[in-house]
């Protein structure tokens, strides 16, 4: 961004040259296979929720919350 002058202002203070793995890169592009499908799958709402809780995060929400949660009806 520099080299192609598109932000004006920015100092780099490190003569050493870029990490050549970035890790975060690594992660963001990492892909994972879909659980295969069933045949067997719930017929009444709420008879099977699957849920994902997170946290705590490293930084609160601007409301001072530190997780996160997700609860998917498997018949819908």
């Amino acid at each position: 961004m520099i080299s192609k002058e598109l932000v004006t202002g920015l100092k780099l203070e490190s003569n050493s040259p870029p990490d050549a793995i970035c890790e975060p890169c690594l992660a963001g592009k990492m892909h994972s296979h879909p659980f295969p499908s069933s045949l067997n799958h719930n017929r009444s709402p709420l008879e099977l929720v699957h849920s994902d809780l997170h946290g705590p995060l490293p930084v609160s929400t601007h409301s001072g919350y530190k997780y996160w949660i997700t609860f998917i009806d498997d018949s819908t």
